[in-house]
């Protein structure tokens, strides 16, 4: 067996990074960015989603087919 793994003390005190102030600012900052990601994420699929229907809405006015469609239904 090495030394380094005999030597091992699995009892000894180790300090703890993880709650410091400075890492639960980070937490808060890091909750906070998630919220504007998915903020921006809703706004930018409304924007395409309107862009398409304007799209699929002029594709149907300019190529007549709501015109075509009453004519087969009257």
């Amino acid at each position: 067996m090495s030394p380094s793994i005999a030597s091992h003390d699995d009892t000894t005190t180790h300090s703890q990074p993880f709650r410091s102030p400075e890492f639960q600012t980070l937490l808060a900052d890091d909750a906070n960015t998630g919220k504007n990601i998915c903020k921006i994420l809703a706004a930018l699929f409304t924007y395409t989603f309107l862009a398409m229907l304007v799209v699929i809405l002029w594709t149907f006015r300019v190529l007549g087919y709501w015109y075509h469609s009453r004519l087969a239904f009257a």
